[in-house]
This record gives structure tokens, C-alpha cells and sequence, in this order.
């Protein structure tokens, strides 16, 4: 029973930690694409 609660957990943290990471990338990405639109005067 404990290696099924254990796994339960694992899982749910794998599941957790790829959610968390693919929301990053998505900020970076659109951070990317936003800073890449302004027009700055070289102030980077």
C-alpha cells in the first residue's frame, strides 16, 4: 500500500513539475516575443 501512495505522489509531482515547466516556457517565449517587438533604443 505504501508503494502505491508513493507512486500516486510521484506521479502527480512528475505531472506537477512538467506544468510548472511548460508555463515558464510559455512566459519565456512570449517575454522573448514581446521584448523583440519593442523598439528600444539600444537599452537592452
Amino acid at each position: 500500500m505504501y508503494d502505491r501512495c508513493r507512486a500516486a505522489l510521484t506521479g502527480l509531482g512528475v505531472a506537477f513539475l512538467l506544468t510548472g515547466a511548460l508555463v515558464v516556457a510559455v512566459y519565456a517565449a512570449l517575454e522573448y516575443v514581446g521584448l523583440r517587438r519593442l523598439p528600444r533604443g539600444g537599452s537592452a
